[in-house]
């Protein structure tokens, strides 16, 4: 097979595209909404890696090193794109996976919310 296209499948190169990093407690909340608290490490290649909002989603927000939500812009100005080496977008999601809110609630103020709701309701 040398020489041919099959001869890439001999040695394969397996890396992997994005990180999931989950809020404490993941497992044991109740929001059905939950992989929205998440943080995505993605791989941009050559751009580097970036922290993005949720399990699986997109879209043009990304994490600054202060935890803050930032667009992300495509072209020259003030929001160019936020990319780090791996171990640091780890580091800065793993920071704030526990602290960074959406609709001004943390994930787990989120899950106790709705516990709460599904309890007055029993």
């Amino acid at each position: 097979m040398p020489g041919d296209a099959m001869s890439a499948l001999d040695d394969p190169r397996v890396q992997p595209d994005e990180y999931v990093v989950y809020p404490t407690g993941y497992d044991e909340m109740v929001n059905s909404d939950k992989d929205s608290w998440c943080l995505t490490v993605q791989n941009g290649h050559s751009w580097g890696w970036s922290v993005r909002r949720g399990r699986g989603m997109s879209g043009p927000m990304a994490m600054n090193r202060k935890g803050q939500w930032i667009v992300e812009s495509r072209g020259s100005g003030r929001n160019k794109p936020r990319r780090w080496p791996l171990e640091e977008a780890l580091r800065i999601a793993l920071e704030h996976v526990d602290t960074h809110t959406l609709n001004g609630h943390t994930a787990q103020q989120a899950s106790d919310w709705v516990a709460a709701r599904v309890a007055e309701r029993e």
